[in-house]
């Protein structure tokens, strides 16, 4: 009889896992307050989520191109092409998605949702992308950024989804007369702000934010780099308030402007790693759309053993606490994305994909900054 019950048992779960599989069950991505990975098992270069799903996401992959319908839980190859740091869907057709090449050497484009790319634009002698954004409030806008042909800093504009690209940025923001070569980094833009776009900038012992109000038809210096000497922004982030990475080798800082860039508060000093002594690498941002005041950042520094974590604040930078610990290094500008839905972090990685759920609750209670070397 013990037998014969052992194995009522055991058929007894083996008919309710059927049952589960029948109707699609799947395990649970990230419990609140964890981090955890369900793949690519390879570095990570971006991810980027999809603007009618957010179960959907695309990732560069040291291997090619993956995808998730299931929120991170499952991961697919579908693509052989090798992505750069860069990648990002339209916001008015997720079957349309740009992204920059490995080797920085183009700007590619994919009509069925990154299943099969193409070139968009291509670059020549000195010349390397750094950055690619759909604009949000104009269909066929896109912009690229990095360095020219010419070796000086660029932004690029095409009115017709990549089918053609124009130089926009204007001689006096390229860096001309540097002993570095100058790039134009990442780019933001914001919905139902028409005409409004950022971009960061590195030059020779300078550095900061530019920005268009119109388009990208003229551009001005909106951030000087005054508040973090030597620094070039290398993320950035757009929402209520504007955040800005910048980073020269492995020190880092992070600026922020409520008033659209006219005026700029420095948040280096507050950094969990590092703070005013020798802040951190700061390289991905990303904002909660449900939550205004809060930022999210992911932070790593070169002591040994070496630091990393990403971190959350709901003070708009003055204070920051860490998000369970995720110890692979988050790649940037495009390694950290929000689902506002499911409020879950995806972060792009060295090692993978990682997943973290917020929850309803409100973030961790605030702790204060770790200096340098005390980091956990």
């Amino acid at each position: 009889m013990p037998r014969r019950g052992a194995r009522l048992v055991l058929v007894a779960v083996m008919a309710v896992l059927v049952v589960l599989v029948v109707l699609g069950w799947s395990p649970v991505q990230a419990a609140a307050g964890a981090w955890s990975s369900s793949g690519p098992a390879e570095q990570v270069r971006a991810v980027a989520l999809s603007p009618t799903d957010e179960q959907t996401l695309l990732a560069a992959g040291t291997s090619g191109v993956w995808r998730t319908t299931s929120g991170g839980n499952a991961w697919q190859r579908i693509a052989s092409a090798l992505l750069g740091a860069s990648l990002a869907y339209s916001p008015f057709d997720a079957n349309t998605v740009f992204a920059v090449s490995a080797d920085g050497k183009q700007v590619l484009q994919s009509a069925d949702g990154g299943a099969s790319w193409v070139p968009s634009f291509s670059l020549t002698g000195e010349g390397s992308f750094t950055s690619v954004l759909p604009d949000p409030n104009v269909a066929d806008r896109v912009f690229a950024s990095g360095t020219g042909s010419d070796g000086l800093a660029q932004i690029w504009r095409s009115l017709d989804r990549g089918a053609t690209w124009t130089g926009v940025l204007p001689a006096s923001l390229n860096g001309a007369g540097g002993l570095s070569t100058p790039l134009a980094g990442p780019l933001g833009a914001l919905p139902g702000q028409p005409g409004f776009i950022l971009a960061g900038v590195t030059n020779y012992h300078s550095g900061g934010v530019v920005s268009s109000t119109d388009g990208g038809a003229t551009w001005h210096l909106d951030y000087n780099d005054a508040l973090s000497p030597l620094a070039g922004a290398t993320c950035l982030a757009v929402g209520a308030s504007i955040y800005a990475g910048l980073n020269v080798e492995a020190a880092g800082s992070l600026v922020r402007s409520d008033d659209g860039g006219a005026t700029w508060t420095n948040l280096t000093a507050n950094l969990p790693i590092g703070g005013a002594a020798s802040g951190g690498v700061v390289a991905a941002i990303a904002l909660d759309p449900g939550a205004p005041e809060t930022v999210t950042i992911a932070e790593w520094d070169i002591s040994s053993p070496r630091h990393t974590g990403v971190f959350r604040s709901a003070d708009r930078g003055a204070s920051w606490s860490e998000l369970g610990h995720l110890a692979p290094l988050v790649s940037g500008p495009d390694g950290l994305v929000m689902a506002a839905a499911s409020r879950t972090l995806h972060a792009a990685t060295d090692t993978g994909v990682f997943d973290y759920t917020l929850g309803s609750a409100p973030p961790p209670p605030v702790q204060a900054p770790v200096a340098a070397g005390n980091v956990p």
